[in-house]
């Protein structure tokens, strides 16, 4: 009897073991944009994510400009990877809406970027929002991410 306990309490502890090896870790958080824009996500499925995004206030910036267009990355083996659209027998193409983001304001925007890349299956995804000076030339447009898992 007191093998078999310890055989058993041997293999639960290799299946722990193997378990936790497995679980991937989780990606470093994003860096600091020039542009004092926080953006993150909240009600994350996998087949969409509300993204909340907002400006600190640096005012020698001003008033910052963003539109429709996003894009979706994975994280896996320490790297962000774009992800593939899924096909379509149309082409895709993104609006040149200019949504405004003013100092100190939030807005949210729920995606749906099931019609984009599919369902996702677990793990960690970034989605990425463009960002500029909504006056044009008063500075560079940037990439600015947050994360998300899907359970």
């Amino acid at each position: 009897m007191r093998k078999a306990l310890a055989a058993l309490a041997a293999a639960a502890l290799i299946l722990a073991a193997v378990y936790w090896a497995a679980k991937p870790s989780p990606p470093p958080p994003e860096p600091e944009n020039i542009y004092g824009i926080t953006l993150t996500t909240k009600e994350a499925a996998n087949s969409s994510v509300t993204i909340v995004y907002s400006q600190d206030g640096r005012d020698e910036f001003g008033e910052l400009a963003t539109g429709s267009y996003y894009t979706v990355q994975r994280y896996e083996d320490g790297t962000w990877s774009d992800l593939d659209y899924i096909p379509s027998e149309y082409e895709r193409t993104w609006t040149e809406e200019l949504w405004p983001l003013g100092i100190g304001e939030t807005h949210e925007w729920p995606v749906r970027f099931a019609s984009l890349y599919g369902e996702l299956p677990r793990g960690f995804y970034r989605i990425g929002k463009q960002f500029e000076p909504l006056e044009r030339g008063a500075g560079e447009e940037i990439m600015v991410y947050a994360q998300f898992e899907i359970k």
